[in-house]
């Protein structure tokens, strides 16, 4: 192999060691990818249940996408709802809902039925007032403080 040779192939190994990945902010991107429709906490996730069961979301095109999507708020449930300050009594009714409407959607699909909407409702109604029991709680707290101040 001559000198020429030699150079070429230097130069290219070089230049190719030197390739930066572009577009990436941060060291961890590639460690978890979160999906668009993960919601914020357990409000979020109510709202954007309620959003796909709506009669016009259950007409539009993408219906498949969307029960996939209800499918995972569904399963997501358990977890952010165990985050929150619900007591357990609260959340065991709401986790086992959840898993079973999970395993219903599993079981059927790609399009919701107006029994399993029924179901989801249901299932966001429970949510509802166990979220509202707690923010109500949470405000006798404060009075009570304040009360005692």
């Amino acid at each position: 192999m001559n000198a020429r040779n030699l150079l070429c192939c230097l130069l290219l190994l070089f230049v190719g060691c030197n390739v930066e990945e572009e577009g990436k902010k941060s060291h961890f991107e590639h460690d978890h990818h979160v999906d668009h429709h993960w919601p914020r906490n357990l409000n979020d996730a109510v709202r954007k249940i309620r959003k796909r069961i709506e009669p016009q979301a259950l007409s539009d095109a993408g219906s498949a996408e969307r029960f996939a999507e209800t499918v995972d708020l569904v399963s997501w449930i358990p977890e952010i709802s165990a985050d929150t300050e619900i007591t357990e009594e609260q959340w065991i009714p709401i986790n086992d809902f959840a898993m079973q409407i999970w395993s219903e959607l599993n079981a059927s699909g790609p399009e919701l039925t107006s029994d399993e909407c029924l179901q989801l409702e249901s299932l966001c109604t429970l949510i509802d007032t166990a979220m509202t029991t707690l923010e109500r709680g949470t405000d006798e707290g404060s009075h009570q403080r304040e009360a005692v101040q």
